[in-house]
């Protein structure tokens, strides 16, 4: 698949077109769950190629599974009225965005911190580029 990130970009842009056409009908539900998988298609594109197809997919594609269902959650959890049921001093679908959501932009930074000197930019690809590109002492 040489055209993978072709592809990739490609669908980023039509799920962008998708997204766009959600929130101009004012379906916010659906708004926000489309919104996941821009996410991770465009964390995707940061990770490379061969990066992406070995090691990252599975844990991007847990990560969009955990955010979708957070997001669930807090549709499913809302309360528009009465006493809400709190924790931690939030109430439940507060509480699910703070100490659910929030923290999975961590995660991707955890994961491309692990896989970048492996996959991404390997010792020998840094190497060349320092060879070619790097500071010239003439």
């Amino acid at each position: 698949m040489k055209d993978s990130p072709n592809r990739l970009v490609l669908a980023i842009g039509a799920l962008c077109l998708v997204l766009l056409v959600l929130g101009y009908a004012g379906w916010w539900s659906a708004f926000g769950i489309a919104t996941w998988p821009l996410i991770y298609l465009c964390a995707a594109v940061g990770f490379g190629g061969k990066a992406a197809r070995k090691v990252v997919w599975p844990a991007l594609l847990a990560m969009l599974a955990v955010g979708i269902a957070l997001l669930a959650a807090i549709l499913l959890t809302e309360q528009k009225s009465g006493v809400p049921d709190l924790v931690l001093g939030t109430p439940l679908a507060t509480a699910f965005l703070i100490y659910g959501i929030w923290p999975l932009g961590l995660f991707i930074g955890v994961l491309y911190f692990r896989v970048f000197d492996r996959h991404v930019l390997p010792q020998r690809k840094l190497d060349a580029f320092l060879q070619e590109f790097g500071r010239r002492t003439d």
